[in-house]
């Protein structure tokens, strides 16, 4: 896909994502390369509520691990977590859910084949509510190579469910998906650059306020993986 093209493909589906009409009840993000389509994860937003949760049942691994580090205010270093040796592992893929009050939970998506308790959590941390945010970053979801994520094998129109697709060109190694919150959609815009939207945008009702969800698509031509199987997927969430 050429520059062009992808322009015109990213401007059209960010059109579409812009204020979905209706009640969202939840969205798969699908990444496009040409003729291939791959799940990335999938996003469910609860029925009078403005609690959301977050699942990635898509991408195949041997273990899946959870874990927290603290960057002190302030701090500009480079900090490192080593998941493996620090981090809690899990067999199942993993979801997280984030409530109104603030708090984080990441917790195995099939916990009742895991043998795992309802309330057992792989890793917890409570931030700000979303309405005490005025553009400020809530998560991040990072992905590169598209291999060990799941096809999309056929689309499907159902009321309240969307699918909102992320062109790939060729010659990109991943992306992430960087989401801000804050009480206006200016106060989520123009965060990278000048005039520039988010490229995903919607909103709850978080304390009785409105509160908009923007998040801005960023692709990268280089691998950061310095293994010789270049897929991986990384979510950071948590933020005060």
């Amino acid at each position: 896909m050429d520059s062009e093209t992808y322009a015109k493909y990213y401007n059209k589906y960010r059109d579409l994502n812009q204020n979905y009409p209706g009640s969202l009840k939840s969205i798969t993000l699908v990444a496009k390369n040409d003729d291939v389509e791959k799940k990335i994860f999938k996003w469910f937003f609860k029925a009078n509520s403005p609690d959301f949760y977050i699942a990635f049942p898509y991408f195949s691994a041997g273990e899946y691990y959870c874990g927290k580090i603290t960057i002190p205010k302030g701090v500009k270093r480079l900090e490192t977590f080593d998941a493996v040796n620090n981090g809690i592992p899990s067999k199942s893929p993993v979801k997280f859910s984030y409530h109104q009050d603030g708090n984080i939970h990441f917790k195995p998506t099939k916990q009742q084949l895991t043998g795992y308790e309802k309330a057992y959590k792989l890793a917890e941390i409570s931030v700000p509510s979303l309405d005490k945010l005025n553009g400020n970053h809530i998560f991040t979801i990072s992905f590169e190579g598209l291999d060990k994520f799941m096809d999309l094998e056929k689309h499907r129109t159902v009321k309240g469910h969307l699918e909102s697709i992320l062109p790939i060109p060729n010659g990109v190694k991943g992306g992430k998906l960087v989401a801000y919150a804050g009480p206006t959609l200016a106060s989520i815009s123009n965060i990278y650059k000048k005039n520039s939207d988010p490229w995903f945008t919607t909103q709850v009702v978080v304390n009785g306020q409105m509160v908009y969800v923007g998040i801005y698509a960023i692709l990268h031509t280089r691998s950061y993986i310095k293994d010789d199987i270049k897929n991986s997927l990384v979510v950071f969430v948590g933020f005060d």
